[in-house]
């Protein structure tokens, strides 16, 4: 039997540390490429170490939609910059709870080394 929404273990557990980032000027073509080749839906933007945005498959079609061309918009020009962030030892059905209230499918867990978490991580932790 699963944890029934009962998971109190640190979401800091389940946070994958190898987290694909592009730097703000990253044409939108490259955050594709990311997309594709390495099968993830989100990126990191980076500068100078540290989050400064986030880019999802969601910003990329409304962009396209938009009209943009993927060789001349910037990560920067569609990056998402107001993060839902969590700490380490926030426990995983907590971070659930985050992640519906904000309506989002990846929580950046911060702390001496930061990391992403998807809405599947959680989902599987508490289904486990």
């Amino acid at each position: 039997m699963g944890n029934t929404g009962t998971d109190h273990r640190p979401i800091g557990d389940l946070a994958s540390t190898s987290v694909i980032s592009v730097e703000p000027t990253a044409p939108l073509r490259v955050v594709v490429q990311h997309f594709v080749e390495r099968g993830v839906s989100f990126v990191i933007v980076s500068d100078a170490g540290s989050v400064a945005g986030v880019v999802s498959e969601h910003d990329v079609l409304r962009a396209i939609h938009d009209g943009a061309d993927i060789d001349e918009i910037w990560a920067a020009d569609i990056m998402t910059t107001d993060l839902v962030t969590t700490d380490r030892q926030t426990p995983v059905v907590e971070a659930a709870r985050l992640m519906t209230a904000n309506q989002v499918r990846h929580l950046i867990v911060v702390g001496p080394e930061w990391g992403v978490v998807s809405i599947r991580d959680v989902l599987e932790a508490l289904v486990a």
